[in-house]
């Protein structure tokens, strides 16, 4: 049984986002900053579109959909169940990827490396301020290293041990489920109301 689940904004959300940490990694590391700062103003658009979108956008974009408690997400650990959308695991590691995403594109537009490229905002900040954000900035890239791959990793195990191709539904929009294996609607129908905690 196909589902459409995430819809195209989110899709092409999904995979900008993507080409803009890839192009903010390479930039930087090839030393091109003017095109390291223009990734980084991108991914702060699609990050401001997400949150936009996850409180407007369709049924299973939205935040009050999908981010459920800690208790919900213990649950969801001790058994699995299938979902539409995100389950209550990987709407915590979504929430912590934008989050980050948020700090090291914002934390960007007030560094400086006192030798190739200002921020935007550099200008306007003082210098404890821009050391500040500096520092910010270098230390969650090794974070956002680690979330990406447990990001990866899990789009793995839920192709080779789940059996559930989250990287083709995540191009085409749509969820294989075999049939009678969860209510149609949502995923949240297995959900109480009062796990979730927007």
């Amino acid at each position: 049984m196909q589902i459409r689940v995430w819809d195209l904004p989110l899709r092409v959300f999904h995979w900008l986002l993507a080409v803009s940490v890839l192009g903010s990694l390479v930039t930087v590391k090839l030393g091109e900053m003017q095109a390291h700062g223009w990734f980084g103003l991108f991914a702060i658009s699609l990050l401001v579109f997400r949150l936009l979108w996850g409180v407007w956008g369709s049924r299973h974009a939205q935040f009050r959909t999908f981010v459920v408690s800690p208790s919900t997400t213990l649950r969801y650990l001790r058994a699995p169940w299938r979902a539409l959308g995100h389950n209550p695991l990987g709407s915590w590691s979504i929430l912590a990827l934008i989050g980050l995403f948020l700090v090291q594109s914002l934390s960007g537009l007030g560094t400086s490396d006192d030798i190739f490229y200002d921020g935007p905002l550099v200008k306007h900040l003082t210098s404890a301020w821009v050391s500040t954000m500096g520092r910010v900035h270098t230390a969650t890239e090794p974070v956002i290293y680690g979330l990406v791959g447990l990001h990866v990793a899990a789009v793995l195990y839920h192709r080779v041990v789940r059996r559930e191709e989250l990287l083709m539904a995540m191009l085409h929009g749509d969820k294989h489920l075999p049939l009678g294996s969860l209510p149609l609607g949502s995923s949240t129908e297995t959900i109480p109301a009062r796990d979730f905690l927007v």
